[in-house]
This record gives structure tokens, sequence and C-alpha cells, in this order.
């Protein structure tokens, strides 16, 4: 990996993030299907760490057989690392009010 392939999939992991933090607050239903994912699979990291690194194997292998370039590699490395963030990520506890002092 080179630093132009560095700076692709940084971009491109942004760029999805935000896409899919719009995505849920316009349409929550279209993301319902990390709703299946185990909570106690969230928030672990060795199980986010284990996703990501099978899905850039099937994706290394995809991108070899196919002989697609680069810059789609690494556009697609960076939705598989969004897309991991998003449907791993530690759900927010509901009953948790925040604390703020009153005067």
């Amino acid at each position: 990996m080179n630093f132009k392939g560095i700076i692709i999939l940084l971009i491109s992991t942004v760029l999805f993030d935000i896409l899919f933090i719009q995505l849920k607050n316009s349409n929550p239903q279209a993301l319902s299907i990390f709703d299946k994912i185990p909570e106690r699979w969230k928030g672990k990291w060795y199980i986010k760490w284990t996703f990501i690194i099978l899905l850039l194997l099937v994706l290394s292998s995809i991108q070899v057989l196919v002989k697609l370039n680069d810059l789609v590699g690494y556009t697609m490395a960076g939705f598989i690392l969004s897309v991991c963030n998003l449907a791993l990520k530690k759900p927010e506890e509901k009953g948790k009010k925040s604390k703020k002092k009153s005067k």
C-alpha cells in the first residue's frame, strides 16, 4: 500500500461514514439488517477486526480475479471499514441520562 492508497482509503472511509449517518437519519429501516447482529458481539474490537480481515481477504481475491483498479479496491476497502464500524459499534444505553450540574 502506498501513500496514494492510504489517502484514498481514508477519504472513502470518511465519505461512506457520512453517507451511512445520513442514511440512518433519513431512513433508519434501511440499516435494520445490522440489528440482527447479536449484542454481545458489538463493541468487541477482536470481533470487529476479524470481520474486517475476512472481508478484506474476500475483496482482495475478487480484485485479483476481476483485475480491478487499485482506486476501486481502496474505495471498496473504505466501504468495508465503514460498514464494520457501523454494524459493530457498541450501542448506546437508552436509560442513561447525561449528568449536568445545575446552578
